[in-house]
């Protein structure tokens, strides 16, 4: 099975910094993405906003808290999140959430970011890990799950 998802989009707010019992670090974002129509009838222009909360962790939370600021256009790619619980009043509650595994940052340079980093992306090239940017672009991912493997060298690779 495939859960992917890839979304292009403004942020509502800065992203909110937080972090679990354990010491990671998670940012939470919203995210308004446009979607544009004309109505083949009137040729009336239409738009319909949707909203998505974004949560990155650990590595990629804080490449977002030094980057990205409220208004930005990003592109994140990632998977989709069921969250289920139950209120304080009984009432079963769901909301599905994307957790961010790469980012692209696409206003331009110099414009509202806060280290005015301009259009970069962020994805661990894999398997190697390296948080230092590559030739123009930053490279950066949530690979949580790789924290208790070694760096792996080029000459390791076998292509």
């Amino acid at each position: 099975m495939i859960n992917s998802v890839c979304l292009v989009g403004n942020l509502a707010a800065d992203p909110e910094i937080r972090s679990t019992p354990g010491g990671k670090k998670v940012a939470k974002m919203r995210m308004a993405v446009n979607d544009y129509w004309t109505n083949r009838q009137t040729g009336e222009r239409n738009e319909r906003t949707h909203w998505f909360t974004l949560n990155a962790w650990d590595r990629m939370a804080d490449t977002c808290e030094r980057l990205l600021t409220k208004g930005i256009k990003i592109a994140v790619r990632g998977s989709l999140e069921y969250l289920e619980w139950t209120s304080g009043d009984g009432t079963k509650r769901s909301r599905i959430e994307v957790r961010v595994r790469e980012m692209e940052i696409l206003t331009p340079k110099g414009q509202t970011t806060r280290e005015s980093a301009g259009t970069r992306q962020y994805a661990d090239p894999e398997p190697a890990r390296s948080n230092k940017p590559v030739e123009d672009h930053g490279s950066y991912n949530d690979s949580s799950e790789m924290d208790d493997f070694p760096p792996v060298a080029d000459d390791d690779i076998p292509f």
